[in-house]
């Protein structure tokens, strides 16, 4: 790395002077830093080995975006920003971006843009169809055989599912499902088989389109 080498004038010998000589040393110092950044090859190549952070060391921005580096609790800390993967706007705290497409259903390349994973090979993954309907998807899978499908578990150890509604009162609330008199009508409103509709009887039960 060459050395940045700079003669020592005389002592100023007003307040004029020496302002004077100060921004003239400041744009020498950005000039010969500069020169540094983009001819030493040292730069250009990028670091090599290891950058040890202290406990408790920062690399940042107070007022953010800002690193902080807790070895007593093993933890990186990201403050003060948002954080977007895959695209240069964030709209929500975390924001990943990726490829769209409904979930591979063989081999062990997935289509998504997050996965959760323990230590098997059982996986959660998640994307964005990306096509009209243009629906969001979950899928509990084999990272390592996508046509082998697993349990999708909500609320394991209890508590209530809410469709439609953010106030379940039973163990799966479903509110909003359309009215129709019979399944002939349900198919004739648009409904597929599979699909749910209800006929708003008394009692009203929740029948299936087949």
């Amino acid at each position: 790395m060459p050395d940045i080498v700079r003669e020592i004038p005389p002592a100023p010998s007003t307040i004029e002077e020496l302002q004077k000589y100060v921004e003239e040393e400041l744009v020498k110092l950005r000039q010969d830093l500069y020169s540094l950044v983009n001819d030493d090859a040292s730069f250009n190549t990028g670091i090599t080995g290891n950058v040890v952070i202290p406990n408790g060391g920062t690399v940042g921005q107070v007022a953010g975006p800002l690193l902080t580096f807790d070895d007593t609790n093993d933890y990186l800390e990201i403050s003060g920003c948002r954080i977007v993967v895959g695209d240069t706007i964030a709209g929500l705290i975390f924001d990943i971006k990726g490829p769209s497409g409904y979930p591979a259903i063989t081999g062990s390349t997935q289509t998504g843009v997050l996965r959760v994973r323990g230590t098997s090979n059982s996986v959660l993954d998640m994307g964005s169809a990306g096509v009209a309907p243009f629906g969001n998807w979950i899928q509990s899978i084999d990272k390592a055989s996508l046509q082998t499908e697993y349990p999708l578990l909500l609320n394991p150890n209890g508590g209530n599912v809410g469709v439609g509604t953010k106030t379940p009162g039973s163990k799966l609330a479903a509110v909003g499902l359309p009215i129709y008199a019979n399944n002939a009508a349900a198919i004739t409103g648009g409904l597929a088989a599979g699909d749910f509709y209800r006929t708003n009887a008394n009692p009203d039960p929740v029948n299936v389109v087949h």
